[in-house]
């Protein structure tokens, strides 16, 4: 079962001709394979790779595009004969796709009609899929545009995610509140998205992916300002502004939270980390210096170590960087390296090159500002030092 986080997903706001925030690209596998033999037609009931009946299982999802055989398939206006949006472009007169977001609450009516008496596959009134998003398509069969089922992904904006700045009682300004999915709204902030990982997410029949954090695990002072980070309007190189950092990612249930946290970080610069039982996070650089320590500070009773010199393991000269960029198809899409030569020359002439993947950042634009971010911070750590402290000690370490 998978749904996008917005990608906790689902969250993107549409551009022209590009995916908007937090976009992600599901694939699908064909399920309960229908025919009209008489009229030439064949429908199918399309879901998510290894789940029985979603290309979500929590509801709130946008489609935003589709991609049939490898070609974009935009989808044009509602189709009379409720068979959903008519695709247009190199398909248009030959597929159909009817999507629901996963809050309907009949059986598909075109299914239901057709195949309710069915001997081998009925479909009937309680065949709703209430929390899950689905698509059924429509095919006509043509050899010059289908030599079978087509292969289909589909681009997906994320599920609704809470977001404490909206929320009036918790020290937001706004009308969501976190005991009422219902006014939640989609987003491409990663901090948020972290967030609401950390709390939990409902997938439904009582469970829950993520953490069991409480409102008080996740301090909003702290949470506001690394959310007001990645909102933060940049320039986008052709006279408008982007958010700073944003993204999104396909989720399956049984992906660690952990990692998936961890692509998010990635994405937005940040660092998190627990302190005394409450979660902080910092996105972007370091702040200034919060505290100075001397000799005395240190605990001479314990085991201190020095290491001057990192191991061929731990040293990099260079730096790559991939990404999946929606244009070329959702594929990974791998950013020109970058070397230093007077690096390569310390290391006995050996490229050693740090492998940047960015998993949760659909954006080029993005992708190679953190591709540049990534080679600025390459720097030569020779010497690290570990000293245990006196008691009573607490750095933040500008998590604050």
């Amino acid at each position: 079962m998978r749904f996008a986080l917005l990608c906790l997903a689902f969250a993107l706001v549409a551009g022209p001709a590009h995916a908007g925030p937090g976009a992600v690209a599901i694939g699908a596998i064909v399920r309960a394979i229908t025919t009209f033999a008489a009229k030439g037609w064949f429908a199918a009931f399309l879901v998510q790779t290894g789940a029985s009946i979603a290309l979500s299982v929590v509801p709130g999802c946008t489609l935003q595009r589709v991609i049939i055989d490898d070609r974009w398939a935009p989808l044009g206006a509602e189709s009379p004969s409720g068979w959903g949006g008519a695709v247009e472009g190199p398909y248009a007169g030959h597929a159909w796709i009817d999507y629901r977001d996963g809050r309907q609450t009949t059986a598909h009516p075109g299914f239901l009609s057709a195949y309710a008496a069915d001997p081998d596959r009925p479909w009937s009134a309680d065949m709703v899929g209430p929390g899950t998003c689905y698509a059924t398509t429509y095919f006509f069969y043509n050899r010059q545009y289908f030599n079978g089922l087509p292969q289909l992904r589909f681009e997906m904006l994320g599920i609704p995610v809470y977001d404490p700045r909206a929320d009036s009682t918790v020290g937001g300004s706004g009308p969501q509140r976190w005991s009422n999915p219902a006014t939640w709204t989609q987003s491409a902030n990663l901090a948020l998205l972290i967030y609401n990982i950390m709390r939990g997410i409902d997938v439904g029949a009582g469970l829950r992916w993520g953490g069991e954090c409480t409102a008080e695990d996740l301090p909003p002072d702290n949470g506001f300002a690394a959310m007001n980070a990645c909102d933060l309007a940049i320039p986008d190189g052709a006279g408008g502004t982007v958010p700073q950092y944003r993204g999104g990612i396909e989720v399956a249930l049984d992906d660690e939270p952990a990692a998936i946290i961890e692509e998010l970080l990635k994405a937005a610069c940040a660092q998190m980390a627990e302190i005394g039982g409450i979660w902080k996070i910092r996105v972007g650089g370091p702040a200034m210096p919060t505290y100075f320590l001397t000799d005395d500070d240190v605990l001479v009773s314990q085991e201190q170590q020095f290491d001057p010199f990192p191991s061929l393991s731990d040293t990099w000269n260079g730096i790559s960087c991939t990404y999946p960029d929606p244009e070329s198809l959702w594929e990974s899409k791998k950013a020109p390296p970058r070397y230093n030569a007077t690096w390569e020359a310390e290391d006995g002439g050996r490229r050693l090159v740090a492998d940047l993947r960015l998993p949760a950042c659909p954006y080029p634009e993005h992708g190679a500002e953190l591709f540049l971010v990534g080679d600025r911070g390459m720097v030569r750590r020779d010497r690290r030092c570990d000293r245990a402290l006196q008691g009573g000690h607490r750095i933040d370490l500008g998590l604050l």
